[in-house]
């Protein structure tokens, strides 16, 4: 078997692909391409996206059933391979083109895993005045983008940087989240993490990756700075990751009013999210680049990512997001231990909460939920992944309630319709008597299991008591 070009409008099957090219394809993918590979990868994609075809996979040998791999066009000459957030056919296990997975060989694949340093240490870029969107299941081919210190090339900002990392340390999910006891088990979880990513110079990213406050405050990373400098290669500037709590976050300044803590003074104003012209409160997670800036090693930008709390390193954009994970820990939970539920569909289910990273590029444009619950069908094993075997419910905290604001909430949630049901929480009634976030998330623990019974339980079945 081989893969296959197929037209994306009628699936018609146009011819194989050379095994030079599908070759390449595997090797970027399972993260074992060197340069020659990722050119041949990227002008294969570029092709393929052209010519508006999509490819089949042969991970389920002979079989009418093949998942599709489609391409994407992630930026200017920037393609990559993705899966179908909403595809019924399902990769086979351990397939290399299958979505990232929960464990095993291929714990978090990207097709490059080069971490893009080089661009913004840059005082001449551009800044960070965009961020990349990335499908879940796609990254772009950062080998080739990130090479340098180019004026003028577009720039990923420091929160995908630092998303790429708590991706990878799975971190956004319920069971990766959960049981720390402080903030140094999860610090160590993303240093880890950082063991999966290279830098421009194919050292690993962890080499650079300082978790411990100590390691600034008392001159250890300058002092490792120096020694790279001394020996670099031009036009590459030596650099550092700052990554830690921050427990106060000023415009210039991480951890002023704690400094025990890890503090760090930024050359540009830290980045963090706002709601309306209010930043959002902490805790924060944040990660800062260090680099020479004359005669010193300073921290030239910063990211402060709000999160759930010490012991439990979710990233969130809101505090209504914050209140709403607890109550939606319990919903997963409630789903988990329903015995007459799990009675009713022939045996236990798995259920996962997920805080999504990254946007969906689904129809009609792009999209990005506050939160995922995945449902996965008695019997099943491997990856929680939408189709006829589990079903996906999109969870979104609406914090406002104004005409504007209902309008464009209305747009993105038809495009998350891709992804799985839309469910809404409001955060205006967060702390009413009657319908608080407590009764909300009763009632969408109901909705959630009378649609279980509807699409998977057998004919006379689909009753369970309130």
């Amino acid at each position: 078997m081989t893969l296959q070009r197929v037209r994306k409008a009628t699936g018609l099957h146009v011819g194989d692909l050379a095994p030079e090219d599908e070759a390449a394809l595997r090797a970027v993918k399972g993260g074992q391409a060197d340069l020659e590979a990722h050119g041949t990868y990227h002008s294969v994609v570029k092709y393929i996206h052209a010519e508006k075809l999509w490819i089949r996979c042969d991970c389920h040998g002979e079989t009418d059933e093949r998942p599709v791999i489609v391409p994407r066009r992630l930026g200017a000459n920037r393609f990559s391979l993705a899966n179908l957030p909403h595809a019924s056919v399902r990769h086979a296990r351990g397939c290399v083109f299958g979505p990232i997975d929960e464990g095993g060989d291929a714990a978090v694949r990207r097709e490059s895993a080069h971490l893009p340093i080089g661009d913004i240490l840059d005082p001449f870029s551009p800044g960070d005045k965009r961020s990349d969107v990335l499908d879940p299941d796609a990254q772009p081919d950062w080998s080739k983008r990130f090479t340098g210190t180019a004026a003028g090339r577009q720039v990923l900002r420091m929160r995908s940087i630092l998303h790429m990392l708590m991706e990878a340390a799975r971190l956004h999910r319920h069971a990766g989240a959960e049981g720390f006891a402080s903030p140094t088990e999860w610090l160590a979880r993303i240093e880890s993490a950082a063991q999966q990513f290279y830098l421009p110079t194919d050292a690993q990213a962890s080499e650079l990756l300082f978790t411990d406050p100590d390691s600034w405050l008392g001159g250890e990373v300058a002092r490792r700075l120096d020694v790279i400098e001394a020996g670099r290669q031009k036009p590459r500037k030596p650099f550092a990751l700052l990554c830690w709590i921050a427990h106060d976050v000023q415009d210039h300044a991480i951890n002023r009013d704690c400094r025990e803590a890890g503090y760090v003074r930024t050359d540009t104003e830290v980045v963090r999210p706002m709601i309306g012209r209010n930043p959002v409160s902490g805790p924060w997670l944040f990660l800062g680049a260090v680099a020479r800036q004359g005669d010193e090693w300073v921290c030239l930008k910063a990211y402060a990512q709000p999160i759930v709390s010490l012991r439990c390193p979710v990233p969130v954009d809101s505090h209504p997001e914050r209140r709403a994970w607890a109550e939606l820990r319990r919903l997963v939970e409630t789903l988990r231990d329903d015995e007459d539920l799990h009675a009713s569909l022939g045996g236990r289910l798995r259920v996962e909460l997920e805080k999504p990273l990254f946007q969906y590029t689904v129809e009609g444009g792009r999209c990005l939920p506050d939160f995922l619950v995945t449902v996965s069908r008695p019997g099943e094993s491997g990856d929680l992944l939408p189709g006829r075997q589990s079903l996906r419910y999109v969870i979104e905290v609406m914090g406002f309630d104004t005409p504007k604001y209902e309008e464009r909430k209305a747009r993105t949630h038809f495009r998350m319709r891709w992804i799985g049901h839309v469910c809404r929480l409001e955060a205006k009634h967060f702390d009413s008597r009657h319908f608080g976030l407590e009764r909300q998330c009763e009632k969408l623990t109901r909705q959630i299991r009378k649609d279980l019974l509807r699409r998977w339980a057998p004919d006379g079945d689909r009753h369970l008591p309130d």
